[in-house]
């Protein structure tokens, strides 16, 4: 009885541990603050020279915008603000439980962004120290010499959000389990995905900047449509966002921003699901074709913005340079994928009601 009584305890407060575990993610700022060293550029008449310097006290100040303390490129302001989000759903959940698949999407979001932090803190560094347009051909030696990053705070970091995501899986498994076919149907869906992820790379780009406009999303909308905006985001972020980052080629270290943000992203469509198919819904309405484009466009929104921070990071962008070279191709996938939802908004309609989503409690 009183082992049941624990396990009672811990299942009624999820949300608790979870906020609790979410916090402890700002541990990791004692990493740079205990280990750092700033490197000294010195500029020899047509190059810099790098070289370690002294030790110094890192302020959480450094931390957020980095060297000299100008936020040019401060990717920590986003970590750390997808954390806060993460504790406040983690205490939003003890009132409702679904929004513990709010907090387990951010969670693991931000576990992978601290994971891979390093060169984004180098990045800002280097490029807030090191004032010219060639700063980027100096960020390998600079890795190569830095303590000035985030150390084993990026392990505290990251630990601490993932441990927070599981609490926030248990909260979303006792408040929604699905079903056989329903997994079969996502595992479908996110299938077709990467068919049509594949079939777009024999398209050619007419586009000066590149990237090309396709329907690889779709089949992901529709699934955070019928089952959810956490079934969404592990079809897209973490199932589709994995395999094609991989088959792309193009590198793992862009991961994070492009493809788990950026199709993760479809999971945003899921939180309309009452207001496009609501309970007592029987036939098509002008509300959930308007809910419907809402939930496309600010999926798109979240994929622009994952994969123009990618572009700035990864690639030496500016500002302008990486929305310019985004915004063609991101919106216009979205504005798409978003008519054909919108036009089997009365089919889907109807599958829903004959068909569906039968969660096994």
């Amino acid at each position: 009885m009183e082992e049941t009584g624990r396990k009672s305890w811990v299942r009624e407060h999820l949300w608790l541990l979870a906020l609790i575990a979410g916090a402890l993610v700002f541990v990791g700022w004692a990493g740079p603050m205990l280990s750092s060293k700033p490197i000294e550029a010195v500029w020899k008449v047509d190059f810099y020279e790098l070289a370690k310097g002294s030790r110094e006290n890192i302020w959480v100040g450094r931390i957020l915008f980095g060297a000299g303390g100008t936020p040019v490129l401060a990717t920590y302001w986003i970590f750390y603000g997808i954390v806060i989000c993460g504790i406040v759903s983690a205490l939003l959940a003890k009132r409702n439980p679904r929004f513990f698949e709010l907090g387990l999407m951010l969670n693991v979001v931000a576990g992978i962004l601290f994971l891979t932090s390093n060169i984004f803190y180098d990045y800002n560094n280097c490029f807030l120290t090191i004032k010219e347009s060639s700063f980027i051909d100096y960020l390998e030696d600079w890795q190569s010499l830095a303590s000035t990053r985030m150390a084993f705070g990026t392990v505290f970091a990251t630990l601490f959000s993932f441990l927070a995501a599981i609490l926030h899986l248990s909260g979303a498994y006792n408040a929604k389990r699905f079903a056989l076919r329903d997994l079969l149907e996502i595992a479908i869906f996110s299938a077709a995905a990467i068919v049509l992820d594949l079939i777009q790379h024999f398209i050619p780009s007419f586009a000066v900047t590149g990237g090309s406009i396709g329907i690889a999303t779709l089949p992901l909308l529709y699934v955070a449509l019928r089952h959810g905006p956490l079934a969404g985001f592990v079809a897209g972020g973490l199932v589709f966002g994995l395999i094609t980052c991989i088959t792309d080629g193009y590198g793992v270290f862009l991961y994070p921003f492009d493809y788990l943000i950026g199709f993760g992203s479809v999971a945003i469509l899921g939180f309309f699901k009452p207001l496009i198919f609501g309970e007592n819904q029987r036939n098509y309405s002008l509300k959930g074709e308007i809910f419907i484009f809402i939930g496309c466009a600010l999926a798109g929104l979240v994929r622009f913005i994952g994969s123009s921070l990618s572009s700035i990071v990864n690639y030496g962008l500016n500002l302008v340079g990486a929305m310019a070279y985004n915004v063609w191709y991101v919106f216009g996938s979205a504005l798409i994928s978003a008519v054909l939802l919108m036009a089997l908004y009365g089919p889907l309609l109807r599958l829903q009601k004959s068909f569906p989503p039968n969660p096994s409690k």
